[in-house]
């Protein structure tokens, strides 16, 4: 027998859990853009409501010249 060959050690296996890390940073994006969306639809409802505000001025104004 040839015995020039080192012996592999064997190694421990150790089961390594994922890291966690890349989940957290998805959830903190899910939950940013999730505010987001919910900050730009009540601006665009507040937005809405103004430009209904500013017609009814306008009309009443256009009432009171044209009375």
């Amino acid at each position: 027998m040839n015995d020039n060959n080192p012996v592999e050690v064997s190694k421990p296996t150790t089961k390594r859990k994922p890291p966690i890390w890349p989940w957290v940073a998805v959830l903190i994006l899910v939950i940013v853009g999730i505010l987001v969306h919910r900050e730009l639809t009540l601006m665009f409802d507040d937005l809405q409501r103004t430009g209904r505000d500013f017609i009814q001025l306008f009309e009443w104004l256009l009432s009171l010249v044209d009375g």
